[in-house]
């Protein structure tokens, strides 16, 4: 399989703020914290971010069910204030698919609001591209609801 044909997956949000805003979400570690989280039984146990190139990132997020955090980590390449992000995703977790993926964010004004593109690409398989879907629709959601 070639990256081009590896699975991929692409959500889109329209959010009634700025890119400027939307952009600090993502790349300011408190406001990570108030959003990260896929469902109501995880919050986001700890985030550190240096939105740079070459910067790196790393976010905890606890599951309360299970008592069990959740680690991500990786790299940004890209770095383009108020409008692209463009880093790594690797599961730091132990019993988690050790796999790295690429996340690109990108942000473009709509009027009074900010649409907001994420692709998530290079999955090994099906099932995890799908896992990572429910994970990113209920973080888009909660971010939503913080806004």
């Amino acid at each position: 399989m070639t990256i081009e044909t590896m699975p991929r997956l692409v959500l889109e949000r329209v959010y009634p703020t700025t890119p400027e805003v939307l952009f600090g979400c993502w790349t300011e570690a408190e406001q990570l914290k108030r959003w990260f989280a896929p469902s109501p039984a995880h919050v986001t146990a700890f985030a550190e971010v240096e939105a740079t190139r070459d910067g790196k990132y790393r976010i905890g997020i606890l599951d309360h069910s299970t008592g069990k955090t959740h680690i991500v980590a990786g790299v940004f390449h890209e770095v383009w204030p108020f409008s692209r992000l463009v880093f790594t995703w690797a599961w730091q977790t132990p019993g988690e698919p050790p796999d790295e993926t690429l996340v690109t964010v990108e942000i473009e004004p709509v009027g009074s609001q900010s649409k907001l593109v994420i692709t998530h690409e290079r999955f090994p398989h099906v099932v995890m591209r799908d896992s990572h879907e429910k994970g990113w629709s209920g973080c888009l959601d909660k971010l939503a609801e913080v806004l």
